[in-house]
């Protein structure tokens, strides 16, 4: 009697634990969701391979990250020179800009988020894989779609001259209050 006791307990503690896995909530996605939706243009020399961002950080991958350009953020006031960080295979920003220029000396380069204030368009959770470069450099694949992409507003950047000679004043964000 006593091996069918301990066969009919087994039995209905390992029922319980099935009926409770099965009624609970599927898991969430875990990590950080990736947004890749940024528009790359302007010269190959300068101009990152990918850019992504999640919410907070914005990462960048060059072709020789031991020759990074000038990275300024595209702001309604003018460019502000950003600070980076290298965290190989990326360079990383520390902070969130919509708009980004790439320049050494005459070349210039710009990347803008596609979707200013709205969801990622094709976001990722967790671990990122690079992008695949080319000779000419990124190979870039837009979703298919059949409803056309919005149309972004215009920014100084494409409205100035770019001289290799313009004033550019850092911006430290943990001073300016957006990286508090």
């Amino acid at each position: 009697m006593k091996p069918f006791t301990a066969l009919l307990s087994a039995a209905v503690l390992l029922t319980g634990c099935l009926l409770q896995s099965a009624c609970a909530e599927p898991p969430s996605a875990t990590g950080p969701v990736y947004d890749f939706d940024w528009r790359i243009s302007g010269a190959a020399e300068v101009r990152p391979y990918q850019v992504f961002d999640d919410g907070q950080k914005i990462y960048l991958q060059f072709d020789d990250p031991e020759r990074v350009p000038a990275i300024l953020a595209d702001t309604p006031g003018g460019r502000v020179l950003l600070r980076w960080r290298p965290d190989p295979p990326y360079v990383v920003i520390d902070q969130a800009e919509t708009a980004l220029v790439f320049q050494a000396g005459t070349r210039v380069a710009r990347a803008v988020r596609a979707i200013l204030n709205g969801p990622p368009a094709s976001a990722h959770f967790g671990a990122v894989a690079p992008g695949r470069a080319t000779s000419s450099g990124f190979e870039h694949r837009w979703p298919s779609s059949t409803e056309p992409r919005p149309r972004l507003p215009a920014y100084p950047c494409d409205q100035q001259e770019t001289r290799p000679d313009a004033a550019v004043e850092p911006r430290d964000s943990r001073m300016d209050g957006y990286g508090m």
